[in-house]
């Protein structure tokens, strides 16, 4: 069975902002972007820059370190097709985010 998680009520994220979890042991991004939530690895997969801490650029976040960016949806950077970091699946239930995975 997958494992699961209740991070925040959805108004605890405003839009445009992010909170750090712990999910199966990683540092997760939870962002709130457009009226929608995302999950990613927390950790850039060049240096290990905190995303949590970067910017959007449009549905992407740009680490803050060496500005490499990731979709917030699929975790692809436009750097090439093998860089990429993890994304984790989102789920909204009763006005709640739930990880899941």
């Amino acid at each position: 069975m997958a494992e699961k998680i209740r991070v925040a009520r959805c108004d605890e994220i405003p839009n445009d902002k992010v909170k750090l979890v712990r999910f199966r042991g990683r540092d997760v991004a939870v962002f709130h972007r457009s009226g929608q939530f995302f999950a990613l690895d927390n950790r850039c997969p060049h240096q290990g820059g905190p995303l949590g801490e970067g910017h959007f650029d449009g549905m992407s976040v740009v680490c803050p370190w060496h500005h490499w960016d990731f979709d917030l949806k699929t975790g692809k950077s436009r750097l090439g097709p093998d860089v990429c970091v993890r994304v984790f699946r989102v789920v909204i239930e009763n006005d709640e985010i739930f990880l899941e995975g």
